[in-house]
């Protein structure tokens, strides 16, 4: 028994530490189960009233569509090709903007 314990508790680590070695960078605190915060900087690609594009700067090959809702906060140069850093939560499984800060 002590045997099966420690083999299901060894093949748990290794997924773990897999799963961990495969995750994209995110900067992220749960604060429940289903909710996760984080913040990416990078150069913003395009921004409307519903969506924004942006190119990390830890990946220039990707683009990252985040939505916008009514209650976000925007500031500060928005405009294609400048510098930004987006706040957003998950929800249903999409980005959602909280807050966009460009360069002043």
């Amino acid at each position: 028994m002590t045997k099966t314990f420690l083999s299901a508790a060894l093949a748990a680590s290794i997924a773990a530490g897999f799963v961990a070695a495969w995750a994209p960078p995110l900067r992220a605190t749960i604060q429940d189960e289903k909710t996760a915060v984080g913040e990416r900087k990078g150069s913003l690609k395009s921004i409307d009233q519903t969506k924004l594009v942006l190119v990390p700067d830890d990946n220039k090959k990707v683009e990252v569509t985040l939505d916008l809702g009514p209650d976000t906060r925007r500031s500060g140069t928005l405009t294609p090709g400048s510098p930004v850093v987006v706040r957003y939560y998950f929800q249903h499984g999409q980005r959602v903007v909280t807050e966009v800060v460009g360069k002043k």
